[in-house]
């Protein structure tokens, strides 16, 4: 999913507060593989996340700004 908070670093812990986990950003042609806390999310950027169903919908909502 893209990202709606460009710009921030990837500090915040996804999967403490919805319970998914983020393995990739994808950037333009490339892929930065288990980002870490250091890693900045950019505009464009494509968040790829794993967990639960009802977990992946809870972070697709804090990412987007989405409802669930």
């Amino acid at each position: 999913m893209r990202s709606g908070v460009p710009g921030c670093r990837r500090r915040r812990r996804p999967r403490r507060e919805t319970g998914a986990t983020v393995v990739a950003v994808q950037r333009a042609d490339r892929t930065v593989p288990s980002p870490g806390g250091d890693t900045r999310i950019e505009a464009g950027d494509t968040l790829v996340a794993v967990g639960e169903r009802d977990a992946c919908r809870r972070f697709r909502a804090r990412v987007t700004g989405e409802s669930e």
